[in-house]
């Protein structure tokens, strides 16, 4: 159950929560996006520790949870600091964060981290009732405005981050909502669309099979994308659980057209044979030769893949090209050590890993 709030020096700054300017900020903005967003419930939490304090709420459909409310991680798990942008699983048995949302809890979700840096410090929650679920656009506020309940939410001092570290991040972490915005809404209109012309009940037999056959390939699309963006998300936070396998390339790249020297044994996590499976597809929408040629310079401790025909040189692959696939891969080799390089016609891209990565390597 919730708490006494916590002693000075954590969450804002302590003051009378009716006079400080902090808390006062802190609500408006929260009161603004449950009003932008036709939100039930919006929640602003910091976080201390392993617990969790509420600094502002709004909406007509939170009545039990006030400011100043503690919850702990252990207790909570809805409460997790790693970025999730879905609803929170709900236990057989309501964790008294969800328990003193109240049905509310049974809706549409946003959540989204309020960053410090690359730490988490707090995390806001938007909800609404399944009537009315939220909008791409309404997921796009909500960024906004954990970006700026980022400056309510006082913190213990650490050491200075490096020098534009927040910036980098922050521009990131843009540049990938801007991405996924984009690219989620295609599959997500074809089933949309499909399943409103199969609710008007006038299509036959054979339309029917070919309308759910495209709402299911839509689905499977967006359920791939979704499981993708994730990852992404979570290597941008340094929040991903890297598991690295020590095993040959052929058996890593098993079921991808890969030829080449694939007996060099490599340490790479599995999440690698998926961004080179991304790179393909890549290729392939781009026009060029779905093939990956793998070769392991002898003793220099790298492996160089060609996606696709050789073309000319061209330069880095950076946030500005292509779409969830080419980002998600350029992120999981960059987490690896490697470098992505697409080539000046753009229907082809050049890897170099090293086969031991710095940051998996065995101490």
């Amino acid at each position: 159950m919730p708490g006494p709030p916590p002693a000075p020096g954590h969450g804002l700054a302590a003051a009378d929560p009716a006079t400080d300017s902090g808390v006062q900020r802190a609500r408006a903005l929260v009161s603004d996006l449950a009003a932008r967003c036709r939100a039930d419930a919006a929640v602003l939490l910091a976080r201390e520790g392993d617990d969790w304090r509420i600094l502002a709420v709004a909406g007509p459909g939170v009545r039990r949870l006030k400011t100043g409310d503690r919850f702990s991680t252990a207790e909570n798990p809805s409460l997790s600091p790693e970025f999730n942008a879905q609803r929170p699983p709900l236990p057989s048995e309501a964790e008294p964060f969800l328990a003193a949302l109240g049905p509310v809890a049974l809706g549409d979700w946003i959540s989204c981290p309020v960053l410090s840096g690359s730490r988490p410090v707090g995390l806001l929650h938007l909800l609404t009732s399944w009537s009315r679920p939220f909008s791409s656009d309404d997921v796009d506020t909500a960024v906004l405005a954990a970006h700026l309940a980022a400056g309510l939410i006082e913190t213990p001092s650490e050491p200075p981050a490096a020098p534009c570290a927040d910036v980098d991040l922050r521009d990131a972490l843009a540049q990938a909502v801007a991405l996924f915005h984009h690219d989620l809404r295609s599959p997500l209109n074809a089933v949309l669309g499909f399943a409103e012309m199969l609710s008007q009940g006038d299509a036959g037999p054979d339309q029917v099979a070919r309308y759910a056959a495209i709402i299911t390939r839509g689905g499977e699309a967006l359920q791939e994308m979704v499981d993708r963006v994730v990852v992404h998300m979570r290597i941008v936070l340094g929040l991903h659980p890297w598991r690295p396998e020590r095993l040959p390339l052929g058996a890593l790249l098993a079921g991808l057209p890969a030829a080449g020297d694939l007996d060099r044994e490599v340490h790479w996590d599995p999440a690698a044979a998926d961004a080179c499976r991304a790179l393909l597809e890549t290729v392939e929408t781009l026009g060029g030769e779905s093939v990956l040629h793998v070769a392991a310079p002898a003793g220099d401790g790298t492996v160089v893949l060609t996606f696709g025909a050789p073309g000319p040189e061209g330069g880095p692959l950076d946030g500005r090209f292509g779409g969830i696939p080419a980002q998600y891969a350029r992120q999981v080799f960059a987490a690896h050590g490697g470098t992505v390089r697409v080539n000046a016609d753009a229907t082809g891209f050049t890897v170099r890993l090293p086969t031991e990565p710095p940051a998996f390597a065995a101490p």
